[in-house]
């Protein structure tokens, strides 16, 4: 978790500086959205990406009913499997908690507003639109909309205060989708609520939405100077719910800058090679990278009555009485148990073993260290090529 937040934090921060420097002040915005929606899945999921060699190993922990086939068959004991102890740290579970009780928030808060919007919907007076429903809400409301639905207060559109040219920009963001942009980001930041760029991210698309709409606006026939100065006149009551996309007027200065270049377009060809070659730097370095979980550098101790390598699956078993302290394993139990994952090369007290082998080690501990595949392959040759288990008995 903590390789993936590193990662993931530095996606997020190479990606967020590219947006200032190649697409923030850029006029491309339906090219801007695709980018700034990408990076967001960019810098969340590919920090989970392991095309590494060393992702060959596990840590999980397992048990099962029955021993591999090999030279265990020929065993007569049958294992019984009596877990005493499987635990998380306390600190472990505690952050468990904490995350689980503030998505449950955010996520309630999500479908709370969802429930408000339904709330406005069932209650209020309906118009059509443009081919879009209109609800007049009572009550003091800002000019939004979701989905495909303009929300206005109905005592504004009596008093003939929300022109044509207002609609226009809400049929832009309804026409060009936004409501769904909001809805996945609302969704990931409940879940994300511990990253940083989910936020920065989405304030940046929002602010993006708002320039497609005005430029939707212009298009449509509202004259550049005169919806400027509807801007500048149009005073929101409170700030658009949550899941709208509506009038900010904290973003009307940049909205009129914007506005007053809407026709110097330059390429953004370049730009958009600039940041997919970004990406792809940042997937090969994480993709890749050698500072995953699943390369673990670490080391612990067993005591069992034997251990078998199967050349089947290519997995250590521990067998009888066992006691494992590794990793984050902390387990006392009777049983068949395997946690180190896929094992390419097992070296016991110095020298390597063979499939198939089984080691009697009752009453010895056992000494786990697992070697990266760099350090695998300086110390066995190709042998370590993907890494090595090395156990060291001691009385």
């Amino acid at each position: 978790m903590i390789e993936y937040l590193i990662e993931s934090l530095a996606c997020g921060t190479v990606l967020y500086l590219a947006y200032l420097g190649l697409l923030r002040k850029s006029r491309n915005y339906q090219a801007n959205r695709w980018l700034l929606l990408c990076s967001v899945g960019f810098f969340l999921l590919i920090p989970m990406v392991d095309l590494s060699p060393q992702a060959r190993f596990t840590q999980d922990l397992s048990f099962s009913e029955s021993i591999p086939l090999g030279s265990l068959s020929a065993l007569s004991d049958q294992a019984t499997y009596e877990v005493e102890q499987i635990r998380l740290p306390e600190a472990d579970t505690h952050l468990i908690i904490a995350y689980a009780f503030i998505t449950t928030i955010l996520l309630g808060r999500f479908f709370f507003y969802l429930y408000v919007l339904r709330s406005y919907t069932i209650s209020s007076e309906k118009q059509e639109y443009e081919g879009n429903r209109m609800v007049l809400v009572n009550g003091p409301i800002g000019i939004f909309s979701f989905l495909r639905t303009i929300y206005i207060s109905k005592k504004s559109w009596a008093e003939g205060k929300i022109t044509h040219d207002l609609l226009l920009h809400e049929l832009g963001h309804i026409r060009q989708g936004h409501s769904l942009d909001i809805l996945l980001l609302e969704f990931l930041q409940a879940f994300f609520w511990f990253h940083p760029f989910v936020f920065l991210f989405k304030k940046a698309i929002k602010i993006n939405h708002e320039y497609l709409a005005d430029e939707f606006a212009v298009r449509s026939g509202a004259d550049r100077k005169e919806y400027a100065l509807k801007l500048i006149h149009y005073t929101s009551p409170p700030k658009p719910q949550q899941l709208g996309s509506g009038f900010r007027y904290s973003l009307t200065k940049n909205r009129l800058i914007m506005l007053a270049k809407y026709d110097q377009k330059g390429s953004i060809l370049h730009r958009v090679a600039l940041l997919g070659s970004l990406m792809l730097i940042l997937f090969v370095s994480t993709a890749f990278s050698q500072l995953k979980p699943t390369a673990p550098l670490e080391s612990g101790y067993v005591y069992a009555d034997s251990l078998f390598w199967s050349s089947e699956d290519q997995k250590v078993y521990f067998r009888g009485n066992v006691v494992i302290k590794y990793g984050e394993n902390d387990v006392k139990g009777t049983g068949s148990f395997s946690f180190l994952g896929r094992v390419n090369l097992l070296v016991v007290n110095d020298e390597p073993v063979n499939p198939n082998t089984r080691i009697t080690i009752s009453g010895a501990k056992c000494n786990i260290r697992a070697l990266s595949p760099e350090d695998a392959r300086t110390k066995y040759g190709n042998r370590g090529k993907w890494g090595a288990i090395e156990i060291e008995t001691t009385y």
